[in-house]
């Protein structure tokens, strides 16, 4: 996450909210974590862009907090 040098000639080197959409659209994963955001100055998108995407299956976890879920939880697949 953090859409890091989005744009630039090296290519985007993490996802951006918008592409972290398009691929749960595609895989419809059950659960998503995601990680590293906010953690280094070369991202540019905060995890905020991630919580309006308002997914069930994106679980945004802060600094030292803990997942204590399982698959069950959230269904095996998403329709």
């Amino acid at each position: 996450m953090g859409a890091a040098k989005k744009g630039s000639w090296v290519g985007t080197l993490t996802l951006s909210a918008n592409m972290l959409r398009r691929i749960t659209n595609i895989i419809k994963p059950a659960l998503c974590l995601p990680v590293h955001f906010g953690t280094f100055e070369h991202y540019v998108e905060p995890i905020t862009e991630v919580e309006k995407l308002q997914d069930d299956a994106i679980i945004i976890l802060r600094p030292g907090q803990i997942y204590t879920g399982t698959l069950s939880t959230h269904g095996f697949a998403r329709n």
